[in-house]
């Protein structure tokens, strides 16, 4: 049977950012529930939880069972059911939510509505040959070396290091006081941006070394579709009701007897600077929710505003997520499609 590790593995494919929130790797697995948000724990036995919803709130201090949702936590590790959330990754890439919230309306010619402002790192260590295996294991556990399709990405250089141990040092080779050469392996790796301060965690956790030496490296962003929502064109232009009724939403804002062409989207909640950055590039903004004063900018902006729901927002993303862990292994994924 699968373990919670090797479909976060496949999850990984679709998603670098996605993690482990609530569990182990080595559950087993024999379902997997890809939803938008969870409510209740799985009612059949061996099941894992995809989402891009946490369940234990951030900021949460400890487990207080008199709260809902420190309750439906502590009842998932009862069972033993793990969570992996879904992260920027699912949100921002050319596949993300909102990508696949704007193939679902039919947008054409889409780009992002706020580019992508976080870019990858690049890590890069040098270890003893002898601990070079479990210091690879330990990066990709935490989030490292994931590039498209593929996890554990990594080059490796040999070559030799040197240090001199000094008075109190405790080497994990060589003498103090004697200048020691060694025999090391430059490893490098790719790291998302909001990862560096887990993976750095990790790599000094898993290497034998007293003072580990190792570069975080900014990279240059190369071009690609990824960022926050999208905007693009409808061809024939539409109706904003229509359009509102089509997608099982309600306008909230602007009028629905409106023609819209240009048009933008958001999955999930759209903050005033999404709106700020939709009202001078499109008619319509179809979202899942609006915060008021989201809501107010759209009003000022003469920018009409659809709300179709949060987690209608995020189905198309969802059944594509579900469709990629479908594997030829024996585990059930339901999701959305």
């Amino acid at each position: 049977m699968p373990t919670v590790g090797d479909i976060l593995l496949r999850l990984q494919g679709i998603d670098p950012t996605a993690h482990i929130h609530l569990g182990s790797r080595a559950t087993p697995v024999a379902r997997v529930l890809v939803t938008p948000q969870l409510t209740a724990p799985p009612a059949a036995p061996d099941s894992m939880v995809v989402s891009p919803r946490p369940v234990i709130p951030l900021g949460c201090a400890s487990l207080n069972e008199d709260a809902p949702l420190p309750r439906l936590a502590a009842e998932l590790v009862r069972r033993s059911v793990a969570v992996c959330l879904l992260g920027s990754g699912f949100l921002e890439s050319p596949e993300g939510a909102h990508g696949a919230l704007a193939d679902a309306i039919g947008l054409v010619n889409a780009v992002p509505l706020v580019p992508a402002a976080s870019i990858p790192r690049k890590l890069v260590t040098f270890v003893p040959p002898a601990a070079l295996q479990a210091v690879t294991e330990a990066l990709a556990a935490a989030g490292a070396g994931v590039i498209g399709r593929y996890s554990h990405c990594t080059f490796r250089g040999a070559g030799t290091g040197t240090y001199l141990p000094l008075e109190g040092a405790e080497p994990y080779a060589g003498e103090v006081g004697r200048l020691e050469e060694a025999e090391e392996v430059r490893l490098e790796t790719v790291v998302p941006a909001h990862l560096v301060p887990r993976v750095v965690s990790a790599l000094l956790a898993a290497h034998p070394y007293e003072e580990v030496a190792y570069d975080v490296y900014p990279l240059v962003a190369t071009g690609g579709a990824g960022g926050v929502g999208r905007v693009g064109e409808l061809k024939p232009p539409r109706f904003v009701a229509d359009l509102a009724r089509d997608a099982g939403g309600s306008v909230v804002a602007g009028q629905p007897a409106a023609t819209a062409e240009r048009v933008a989207v958001v999955a999930g909640a759209a903050t005033a600077p999404m709106v700020e950055a939709a009202a001078g590039r499109a008619q319509l903004l179809l979202t899942g929710r609006a915060s008021d004063q989201a809501l107010y900018v759209a009003a000022v902006a003469g920018l009409s505003v659809v709300e179709v729901g949060y987690d209608m927002s995020m189905r198309p993303a969802l059944a594509r997520v579900a469709k990629h862990l479908r594997g030829p292994d024996a585990v059930e994924v339901i999701g959305p499609d």
